[in-house]
């Protein structure tokens, strides 16, 4: 088993279509880079009061692509005390996707705002990053006002 790792966005006011996550390997032939695998996702919100459901993008890119941009890095954090930091990079709350490269769809799905989301598939279901890629989790349409909400990616580095 390798390293688990999770990023996280607390208490992010969402009122644009954005990328929530994007986790992205290091380049291929860096012996430090290594293959990814995601684990779960969980999404959260606390304004909206009134059922509204908006639909959630799973993509992966490839190829030469230049990162999402408009949000913030994240730090993701070991689950193992002591382990080293990612070698992986993450992303939240982009308002510019991915740009170049190959991205595809992997699958959809939608967050329903009056529940929480979960995303925890069986361990031969979870998505494979090879070094080089990245994942991408995206809200594609903007909830029909802001919201106060909170996530969390967890992924492994695969050794």
């Amino acid at each position: 088993m390798g390293r688990v790792y999770t990023a996280s966005f607390d208490d992010i006011s969402i009122s644009a279509a954005q990328t929530l996550f994007n986790v992205a390997t290091g380049t291929s032939g860096s012996p430090l880079n290594m293959a990814v695998s995601i684990h779960m996702i969980v999404l959260g919100q606390r304004t909206l009061t009134s059922w509204e459901a908006k639909p959630l993008r799973f993509t992966r890119t490839s190829g030469a692509y230049t990162a999402s941009s408009g949000g913030n890095s994240a730090t993701a954090r070991p689950h193992n005390f002591g382990d080293a930091a990612a070698t992986a990079t993450a992303r939240i709350n982009d308002t510019t996707s991915n740009s170049g490269g190959t991205e595809v769809t992997l699958m959809t799905d939608d967050w329903v705002f009056l529940n929480n989301y979960l995303w925890l598939p069986a361990p031969e279901d979870r998505i494979i990053l090879a070094p080089g890629q990245s994942f991408q989790l995206k809200l594609p349409t903007a909830p029909s006002g802001a919201t106060s909400a909170s996530g969390s990616i967890t992924f492994e580095e695969l050794c």
